[in-house]
């Protein structure tokens, strides 16, 4: 018994030494991701047929040669495997008998393989491989496997248009119901509290959002969540290090998807993203995906891009008598470009050491920083690409004032839209707060809202930036303030 359990031990380490020294593991995980963006760039939603075909020829050599790899290592390791077995079986024999009588089918047929003490001694070290606690990934938390299901069901315009198609005729009966209440974005520049005003929005009861429990099925957003454990999942710090925590029902920035497969080619230009009209069947479509979120409640959305589209949401509510409301947070502009700076180089390193990082920003329609990154153009569309060198504060300085500038000469004074200033959100949360519900009408609904301090580190004093332009329009911004 003691010696079928050491063998069964011996075979199972030796193999898993064989199986990571011969790389078993990564080569599944090189197959699986090659095919991943292949799937993804053969059904992308920006790229033209012949920037398509031009992509899919070296990925399909990426996934035929890390398939022939993997399938190699396979013959060599079951061959070793059998080895390891027939040297298990050889040991056992002598050990047992002392001679070498009947040497060969022992081999062939060792009759300890199924007994209890070789799969205990198989099982021990698979078992403590198990039970090690893998070290967290903060970039990049997803399998192969759940990075597949991204590409596919996120990233490729067939699959990700095929799905929405079957959630509208699952959810019939609440597409044939009643539209949302109203609908609120919140829509700035990255890194000026959007994400902070949103998750304190989305706590009142009539809001309704999308949130991580609907990744990677954004186009599913009634049925898949339903397939979801609904047991709480401890939060954990965003990628950004800014102290904001998310778990599953955090409320986030996933409706861009919807635009990015319906539109993209409207508004994702080489450089920058530009403002874009809505056809009547786009809006269509889109008003249904709100209407399977939020049902008869109201539709709540973090959308940096939405400011590109806003006024053509805005006309299109309008004409069918909807109420829609845009929420414009803006930050001192040097703050603001150094946390922008921050960002863009931290993103960059990370995506450069993992391309599904870079893909996952491509497929969510976030390019305010990062390899991808693309300036946003609120207003002009031929508007010129700011000067200077996106790893230098001064760049961002002027994408700040060219992007706030055209949302302030687009927006400002307008009926439904709302500048909100960082500085004083930071300064009195509850206060901001009430006055923007009270200005969109949700009179009294400020009380529903727990609202914490600020931590120090997200605090900014309220003076110069040291450029007399971005002070000025700074300026300009905080005498139209909701807050």
């Amino acid at each position: 018994m003691i010696t079928a359990f050491i063998a069964g031990f011996f075979v199972s380490v030796s193999a898993i030494l064989i199986f990571s020294r011969a790389g078993m593991v990564a080569g599944a995980r090189r197959w699986i991701l090659a095919v991943s963006r292949f799937v993804y760039l053969a059904g992308h939603p920006v790229l033209d047929d012949d920037q398509i075909a031009k992509e899919l020829m070296p990925r399909f050599r990426a996934v035929l040669g890390s398939f022939f790899l993997l399938l190699f290592r396979m013959l060599v390791f079951g061959v070793a495997l059998t080895a390891l077995v027939a040297v298990a079986a050889l040991a056992v024999h002598w050990i047992r008998d002392g001679s070498p009588g009947g040497i060969r089918t022992e081999i062939l047929f060792p009759p300890f393989l199924t007994g209890w003490p070789f799969m205990a001694g198989s099982l021990a070290p698979l078992l403590f491989l198990l039970a090690r606690r893998k070290k967290p990934v903060r970039q990049n938390p997803y399998s192969p496997v759940e990075q597949f299901m991204h590409y596919l069901f996120l990233g490729n315009k067939v699959a990700a248009k095929s799905i929405f198609r079957l959630e509208r005729m699952l959810q019939r009966r609440k597409l044939r119901g009643s539209g949302p209440a109203a609908s609120i974005y919140v829509s700035g520049m990255a890194r000026a509290g959007t994400t902070v005003l949103m998750q304190y929005l989305a706590q009142l009861p009539e809001c309704r959002s999308l949130s991580y429990r609907n990744m990677p099925f954004v186009f599913m957003p009634s049925t898949w969540p339903g397939f979801v454990s609904k047991k709480k999942v401890a939060g954990r710090e965003r990628f950004h290090a800014d102290g904001i925590m998310h778990d599953l029902n955090s409320p986030e920035a996933l409706e861009e998807p919807f635009w990015l497969h319906y539109a993209g080619r409207r508004y994702i230009r080489d450089k920058s993203l530009v403002r874009h009209d809505v056809p009547g069947k786009i809006y269509s479509r889109y008003a249904e995906f709100r209407r399977l979120i939020a049902g008869s409640h109201v539709y709540l959305a973090k959308n940096n891009n939405h400011l590109l589209r806003a006024g053509a949401l805005h006309e299109k509510e309008a004409a069918a008598g909807g109420i829609i409301h845009t929420v414009i947070p803006f930050r001192r502009a040097d703050a603001q470009a150094a946390s922008l700076l921050r960002m863009h180089l931290e993103l960059g390193a990370a995506q450069r050491q993992d391309e599904f990082v870079l893909d996952y920003m491509d497929m969510l329609g976030h390019h305010e920083f990062g390899l991808h990154r693309k300036v946003s153009l609120p207003g002009d569309p031929d508007a010129e690409w700011p000067a200077g060198n996106p790893e230098e504060k001064p760049f961002w300085m002027s994408c700040w004032h060219d992007f706030y500038r055209a949302a302030l000469d687009r927006f400002g004074g307008t009926a439904g839209f709302y500048f909100f200033c960082y500085e004083r959100f930071v300064e009195n949360p509850a206060g901001s707060l009430e006055a923007l519900l009270n200005g969109m009408g949700l009179t009294g609904r400020a009380g529903q809202i727990s609202v914490r301090p600020f931590q120090p580190a997200t605090r900014t004093l309220d003076d110069s930036s040291g450029d007399a332009g971005c002070d000025a329009l700074y300026d300009e911004m905080k005498k139209i303030a909701i807050n």
